[in-house]
This record gives C-alpha cells, sequence and structure tokens, in this order.
C-alpha cells in the first residue's frame, strides 16, 4: 500500500502518510483500514494527510466520490470534532483534495488543504485550544 497509516500515542491524533505512486485504490484502502480500526478512532481529533512524499498522486474524481461515500457511512460515526489536514505539494493535489474537501463539507469535521507542515500544525494546535485540550504535543511529522 502507497499509504503507511498509524494513530499517535497522545491518543488525538491520526497519521496518513502517502508514498510513492498513489491512486484510488490506496485511497479506498486507506478507508477501509480506518474502518477496521475504528476502535482507534473514538477521541481522536486530528487527521494529518502527508502527500509530501508521494511521487504522483492519480486520483480520479470517481474513486473521490467513491472514497467520501466510504468514509461517511464508515467513518463519521465515529468522530467528533476532528481537524482533517492534507499537506501538499503541487496543484494537481491540491485540486483533488479540494473536490474530496468540498463533498465532505457537510461531515462531523473540518477539512484543510495546506502547502507545509507549519500551517498544518498551527490548525491542529488552534482546534485544540479550542477543544480545551494541551497542544503542546510532537506529532511525527517534520
Amino acid at each position: 500500500m502507497a499509504i503507511e497509516l498509524s494513530f499517535t500515542s497522545d491518543g488525538l491524533g491520526i497519521i496518513s502518510d502517502y508514498n510513492g505512486l498513489v491512486n484510488d485504490k490506496d485511497l479506498m484502502d486507506a478507508c477501509e483500514f480506518r474502518i477496521a480500526n475504528s476502535d482507534n478512532l473514538p477521541g481522536r481529533k486530528y487527521n494529518i494527510a502527508d502527500f509530501t512524499k508521494a511521487e504522483n498522486v492519480n486520483f480520479t474524481s470517481q474513486g473521490i466520490i467513491q472514497n467520501v461515500r466510504k468514509a461517511r457511512s464508515g467513518l463519521i460515526p465515529f468522530i467528533d470534532d476532528l481537524i482533517y489536514v492534507a499537506i501538499v505539494t503541487g496543484e494537481e493535489q491540491y485540486g483533488m483534495m479540494r473536490m474530496w474537501t468540498t463533498m465532505s463539507d457537510n461531515d462531523r469535521m473540518e477539512t484543510y488543504i495546506v502547502h507545509s507542515y507549519d500551517e498544518a500544525r498551527g490548525l491542529i494546535i488552534s482546534h485544540l485550544d479550542r477543544l480545551g485540550l494541551n497542544s503542546d504535543i510532537s506529532w511525527p511529522i517534520s
């Protein structure tokens, strides 16, 4: 799988590292992994989707639609007050993630697309502060 998923030890985060060539199937596999590990989802407050190591992102509009539908049916019941932050490097990645973000607007999470780790950290710290949670944490992104 071109996506490595992990849960942070602080109990607040999900990290999705996208590497190499990434396509619709990889995105769906990641969603299904999260669903299969749904016992780890309650209490999670942020999901970082790191596309900076992806050499090529080849999502289709149909793949994005299927992924959003799968996430809504399988993941949304387990999350509350989640912020999803995608870190992208190129305009194509930005465009495809913008489609995903637009389609996810009515879900129970805030979604953002940024171009740097610093932007992601700022959004996550602000989100955790609003929730009254300790934002003096380190997550495994550099």
